[in-house]
């Protein structure tokens, strides 16, 4: 999926970069440059000017819609519509990506929920490692850690900060090298893979928006005046941009060797999105992202169908119905 690493540093430095959203800092890389300066700003706070968060986001927003057009992934009418679109990063910890009713559409990201998404990545991937040398714990027991240290952090700004080796020292409960399960170029690889894909799932999800018309549906589904109805609709729409991105992303990965890793993803913002929504307190410049059950078992559905057509199926499925469960256990009840 992903066969060009011209920008390798820039992720490398990200990944070490995800301590910061756990200290409670707003990202900052070793070289900054202007933000992308789109007048007027969309932003509540400052424009993010990490130039490594920047090069990421670009690599996908820009060059990969290119890439898929070439290799017939998407249609020149998807490409058409969404090539023009314009980006903003920011630093107003609204914890989400909203796209704009603009021309150009302008999809707008919050900095602190993509470096989340790089630390739930880094944390499902180290999981795995941490794991091995210490039998006690669970896989995915780092990853809950992670979550819930961010929702505490937030929900109480007085919570005391914390670096991510420290978080696993608790987790491990003895002093533990993080550092040494970086140095591994398979984990590094995997975690690199994990960021990417993330990232892949939620932009091309807000360009599926965009090539569906949904900023002008939005303004028509608040003018119904049942809320169920406004409620079914938002979810409607929510469902087919997952099904749409995962449909790009599977036909994308079916051209190398196939894995569920785009599923995984899936799960892993949209179960991150609901979790946000249903436990801190709502923020202005935020996105609304309903039904959060219904659109993460409507993701398994879609993830099952299509692994069930693959040679390795059965393994796939049991790997898949763990890491549903997992995220839906991260759901409040």
């Amino acid at each position: 999926m992903w066969r060009t690493r011209v920008w390798l540093a820039s992720l490398s430095l990200f990944i070490g970069l995800t301590a910061s959203l756990l200290s409670g800092a707003a990202i900052a890389g070793a070289g900054r440059v202007p933000a992308k300066g789109i007048a007027p700003s969309p932003c509540i706070g400052p424009r993010n000017s990490d130039a490594d968060l920047d090069a990421i986001i670009n690599e996908v927003f820009v060059s990969k819609p290119r890439e898929l057009l070439t290799q017939k992934i998407i249609s020149q009418e998807f490409f058409d519509g969404i090539r023009d679109a314009q980006y903003e990063i920011c630093d107003d910890r609204v914890l989400d990506v909203v796209t704009y009713r603009r021309k150009p559409p302008l999809v707008v990201f919050d900095s602190f929920f993509m470096t989340l998404l790089g630390g739930e990545s880094q944390s499902l991937v180290l999981g795995q490692y941490l794991a091995q040398d210490h039998p006690k714990l669970g896989t995915l027991e780092l990853h809950t850690a992670l979550m819930r240290y961010v929702l505490a952090q937030n929900l109480n700004k007085a919570t005391p900060s914390i670096q991510f080796p420290q978080l696993v020292q608790q987790l491990v409960g003895e002093p533990t090298d993080v550092q040494k399960y970086l140095n591994v170029p398979k984990a590094n690889g995997e975690i690199e893979n994990f960021v990417l894909t993330s990232f892949y799932f939620v932009i091309f999800h807000e360009f599926c928006h965009v090539h569906n018309g949904d900023p002008d549906r939005r303004l028509q589904i608040a003018k119904m005046s049942s809320a169920a109805a406004q409620e079914a609709a938002l979810v409607q729409l929510e469902e087919n941009a997952d099904a749409c991105a995962m449909d790009i992303m599977n036909r994308d990965e079916a051209q190398y060797k196939f894995s569920p890793i785009s599923f995984i993803c899936a799960f892993m913002v949209t179960s991150t999105q609901a979790v946000l929504e249903k436990v801190l307190p709502p923020q202005r410049g935020s996105a609304t992202h309903p039904a959060p059950q219904e659109r993460l078992d409507k993701a398994y559905q879609t993830s099952i169908a299509y692994i069930q057509a693959q040679p390795d199926g059965a393994r796939y499925k049991a790997s898949i119905d763990g890491v549903y469960q997992h995220f839906a256990d991260l759901l409040p009840k």
